[in-house]
C-alpha cells in the first residue's frame, strides 16, 4: 500500500466512478483500476462494487476510505507544521546571519525538540 493508491481510493469515493476519479487525477482508467486492484488483493477486501453506472464503495470500503481520509488530514497538517517550523528556523538562521539552513542543522535541531 502506498499514498498514491490511497489517495485513489479517496478520490473514486468522492467522485462516484473510476472514470471521473481519473479525469481528475489525469491518469488513465486502466491504470487507476489496476492500482485498485493491486490494493484490494493486498489487503483482502473488495473496497468498491464496480458496475456500468459507477463504483459504489462497500462496506469494508467504507471503513478504508475513512482511514484514507483521515490519513489524508494528518499528513497535510503534518506538511503545514514542518513548514512552520522550516521558517521559524531559516528566520533564526538569517538573524545569525547564516546563508544555509544546513549551517544552521545543529540549532535545527535543538528547535524541533523545544517545539513538539
Amino acid at each position: 500500500m502506498n499514498l498514491q493508491q490511497m489517495k485513489y481510493v479517496v478520490m473514486i469515493a468522492e467522485q462516484g466512478s473510476f472514470s471521473k476519479a481519473s479525469q481528475v487525477l489525469y491518469i488513465t482508467q486502466p491504470t487507476l483500476s489496476n492500482e485498485v486492484k493491486k490494493l484490494e488483493k493486498e489487503l483482502g477486501i473488495t473496497i468498491f462494487s464496480r458496475n456500468k453506472h459507477g463504483a459504489q464503495v462497500t462496506d469494508a470500503g467504507r471503513g478504508i476510505s475513512g482511514m484514507f481520509e483521515l490519513a489524508k488530514f494528518l499528513y497535510k497538517r503534518l506538511a503545514v507544521k514542518l513548514a512552520e517550523k522550516r521558517l521559524l528556523c531559516q528566520r533564526v538562521c538569517k538573524k545569525m546571519k547564516k546563508q544555509r539552513l544546513d549551517e544552521c542543522l545543529p540549532l535545527w535541531s535543538r528547535l524541533l525538540l523545544l517545539l513538539r
